[in-house]
């Protein structure tokens, strides 16, 4: 809650952390300094005159390095989707649905396949772009990847 926040709302914009810094960056007035950030600021979703949910992108995107739990992933949350799609470091494929929110049954061989195959492409790009680029992605090709191992060097995982 803040000012122009209504209490007890729910605003439908699905965001990252990285987010959170261009928002600061743009509520404050401030300019970054250095590369242009990568995320999306939500100030406006506080205003009196919030972008339309299907105005602003669909999926949350994520990613972990550390050792041999390196991932990416997509998460669509809007229209009762809440369905993710998770790609591990050694070409290991996870769509867990809405309907299950302890991600128990991995769908990708199933009916989580064509999910699998639509947010590949996006997961790489968002993983591999910078700056405004990430908000409005537009995967052309599935890239290579930095994976780590527990052996130590950084090798790339081709998809």
């Amino acid at each position: 809650m803040g000012p122009g926040v209504p209490a007890n709302s729910e605003l439908l914009y699905p965001t990252t952390h990285i987010d959170i810094t261009a928002t600061v960056v743009e509520l404050a007035g401030a300019t970054p300094v250095g590369p242009p950030l990568d995320g999306l600021s939500f100030a406006a979703a506080f205003g009196p005159s919030p972008p339309a949910p299907g105005a602003w992108r669909d999926f949350q995107f994520s990613e972990h390095h550390c050792e041999e739990l390196t991932w990416r992933k997509i998460r669509r949350p809007l229209a009762g989707e809440n369905t993710t799609y998770h790609m591990w470091c050694d070409g290991t494929e996870e769509v867990f649905e809405a309907g299950d929110p302890w991600q128990l049954a991995n769908t990708v061989g199933t009916s989580g396949a064509s999910f699998a195959a639509a947010n590949k492409r996006l997961a790489e790009f968002l993983w591999s772009c910078s700056g405004p680029e990430c908000n409005a992605p537009k995967p052309i090709g599935v890239k290579k990847f930095p994976c780590y191992n527990t052996s130590g060097p950084l090798h790339e995982f081709d998809p």
